[in-house]
């Protein structure tokens, strides 16, 4: 089953921050469906929503090199 991880790339706000995070699951050979991008409402701060076979590793591999991840709406809205 295809599950969906969100990125929040706080602190990387900045030129090549997505790169980053497509290097993080490129080197950790995560294989990524789609991405799309985004702003959180409240604070403008970027937002990746990846949906992945292996939703549980990506969130492993994201939070192992830095990334902030929620998997729900609700954990976003915090």
């Amino acid at each position: 089953q295809r599950s969906l991880v969100g990125s929040e790339m706080c602190i990387r706000d900045r030129v090549g921050g997505l790169d980053e995070l497509l290097k993080v699951a490129s080197d950790s050979n995560v294989s990524l469906d789609y991405i799309y991008t985004s702003f959180h409402r409240k604070d403008l701060r970027p937002v990746v929503i990846l949906q992945t076979e292996d939703g549980a590793v990506t969130e492993c591999i994201l939070k192992n090199n830095g990334f902030n991840v929620f998997t729900s709406a609700e954990e976003l809205e915090k």
